[in-house]
């Protein structure tokens, strides 16, 4: 049996000091079950009692040891694996953004603290015995044809595909689609369904100050057609921006008209889209 390299350091040490001499166990027999760099790897020590270590005891000892042996590193490793899921949890729950697990029937797996927010305030989205649903119908049946089953999550995620939401105050979110890998969307134990993919959800805000400078090398925008498009992401729509900006109606429709030629966008919904790839969805 492989005892400690140096066993005099290890007699001279508190555990047979103040532990095992002080009990008359002067015999006994030790087991390193991990080697490690630290300077306290695990053993495993054998004491006899009265008897002296035969030949017979130490035979059992190499039938026992290479399984206390692989039952500690199979727990090690359990443990690690824990620890890793349980500081990702701790990182999607600390996330501004709403993030929601979804099966295929779009039923709620698993939602962080943030998509509980959202959904408990019953606007763009809510819970109903467990089931997503989205405030528009046109939403809801986005959310359908997404989360049929992998190949379509699959699909959603190759093609960037995010679905609009718009609350009753006229404020609008981002739903972007997340295909989940094997490992996560296997359902647990006892149960017959299990995540297909993640609704990852945000408001679209766009923080002019933050984004200016990205906004206007990507797309030259005046000050003013910046202000509009900004007021059409978080007001609404012209009258709402007219009304907020101070100015007239034909003139929000002059600066739009000349957001959407530099944009390449046609509508005021693609201008919201637009908006979320410049807000940042893990802050408010």
């Amino acid at each position: 049996m492989p005892d400690l390299v140096n066993f005099d350091e290890y007699r001279r040490g508190r555990f047979y000091q103040e532990w095992l001499r002080p009990q008359g166990c002067a015999d006994a027999a030790n087991v390193v079950l991990e080697q490690a760099n630290s300077s306290c790897p695990m053993l495993m020590t054998v004491i006899p009692g009265r008897q002296m270590l035969d030949a017979k005891m130490r035979a059992r000892m190499r039938l026992v040891a290479p399984h206390a042996s692989r039952a500690f590193m199979i727990n090690r490793t359990i443990e690690q694996k824990r620890q890793k899921s349980m500081a990702l949890a701790d990182v999607v729950d600390r996330l501004n953004a709403g993030v929601i697990l979804l099966d295929s029937a779009c039923n709620i797996v698993h939602s962080n603290p943030a998509a509980d927010a959202i959904l408990d305030a019953e606007d763009v989205l809510r819970s109903v015995h467990g089931r997503l649903l989205a405030r528009s119908s046109e939403a809801n049946a986005a959310l359908r044809d997404v989360f049929r089953g992998e190949a379509e999550v699959a699909a959603a995620v190759a093609t960037d595909r995010k679905i609009q939401l718009t609350s009753r105050d006229g404020s609008h979110y981002i739903a972007q689609v997340i295909a989940l890998p094997s490992l996560l969307r296997e359902g647990n134990a006892g149960r017959t369904r299990g995540a297909i993919g993640a609704l990852f959800v945000w408001m679209a805000k766009l923080d002019v100050r933050a984004c200016a400078g990205s906004i206007d090398r990507t797309f030259e925008l005046t000050p003013a057609e910046l202000r509009v498009l900004q007021s059409i992401v978080e007001v609404g729509g012209v009258p709402e921006t007219a009304d907020a900006l101070g100015i007239a109606e034909t003139t929000v429709k002059t600066h739009l008209h000349r957001v959407f030629a530099k944009t390449g966008t046609s509508r005021q919904a693609d201008l919201v889209k637009l908006a979320a790839g410049f807000s940042n969805p893990l802050v408010h």
